[in-house]
């Protein structure tokens, strides 16, 4: 196990904003939740998961948290495959999304293309439910193993746990900090080359319409229907491209917030709040958070 006193979340964030946190446990191997346990029992602070940081606004100053991120990596596993076709892959949650999308594309099995282009690590992606394409995560989970300092390491039954839109719901859990450590993923066999054409395609047009290389965040603000995406509202209020003090809503996709180089996430979220503002005055909306923003 190690530990990282006062990281920055500047580092730790694809936004590389954000102040620093008390401390960081990295888990190494299995023998290290027992250890991380006890941490956190012998230091205050607020435990919060880490991946790849890749939706996160994390505010400036010294923070609370002490952030526990899961290093180990391993390979996925097929478990069961199915007379019709159905194929079970358990995933650690550490492991990247794009590198299990492209151990999927390799062997052959489809369901996940519409994930291509997303950053971060399959807990991450699992915690809020990401997708894109029409397709979400959350569709193919067919398990979901936690680990919590007070209960340890355990799947969850499937009446534990229920998926929204980017959002993951735990039913009845009764501790206040939780990390995904594992998934159970359904998928189906398919063409390789077809895989691969279709995430070649996603992935090239989001490098088309999105910021895909700046500091960003992500999507701040979730759509509030299919047929009204926010990025529309945003762009409607003349939002696109607004920069506040090294901050802006990038001129490829209106929803995206990026950091110009200097930036702080009090612009950040000042800029987020007039954009609120904005669509409230506008079409009576209000805009929800996609992006996680840690106080």
């Amino acid at each position: 196990m190690q530990i990282i006193d006062r990281p920055p979340f500047a580092q730790r964030t694809t936004l590389r904003l954000g102040g620093t946190a008390r401390a960081e446990i990295g888990i190494e191997r299995d023998a290290d939740w027992e250890a991380a346990s006890r941490f956190l029992e012998h230091h205050q602070g607020v435990p919060m998961a880490l991946g790849r940081g890749s939706n996160l606004l994390a505010a400036d100053g010294s923070l609370p948290h002490i952030l526990v991120r899961d290093s180990r990596r391993g390979t996925p596993v097929v478990e069961s495959e199915t007379d019709d076709g159905r194929v079970l892959v358990r995933v650690a949650g550490g492991i990247s999304l794009p590198r299990l999308l492209g151990w999927l594309q390799t062997r052959g099995l489809s369901g996940l293309e519409g994930l291509a282009g997303i950053p971060g690590t399959v807990g991450g992606a699992v915690a809020m439910n990401a997708g894109s394409y029409g397709v979400a995560i959350g569709q193919a989970v067919r398990g979901i193993e936690i680990w919590t300092p007070q209960g340890g390491v355990r799947w969850l039954e499937p009446s534990a746990w229920e998926f929204s839109y980017r959002r993951l719901g735990l039913i009845g859990l009764q501790e206040m900090f939780h990390l995904i450590t594992a998934v159970r993923l359904q998928v189906v066999p398919g063409e390789k080359e077809t895989i691969r054409r279709t995430m070649l395609g996603h992935y090239t047009h989001k490098r088309r319409t999105q910021p895909v290389l700046a500091w960003t965040c992500g999507c701040v603000f979730c759509n509030p229907s299919p047929d009204m995406p926010a990025g529309m509202l945003l762009d409607s209020c003349g939002l696109r491209g607004m920069e506040h003090h090294k901050v802006a809503f990038s001129e490829r996709h209106a929803n995206f917030l990026i950091n110009l180089g200097g930036g702080s996430s009090a612009a950040a979220w000042e800029l987020i709040e007039t954009a609120r503002q904005a669509v409230a005055k506008r079409y009576s909306l209000a805009l929800r958070l996609e992006v996680r923003v840690v106080q």
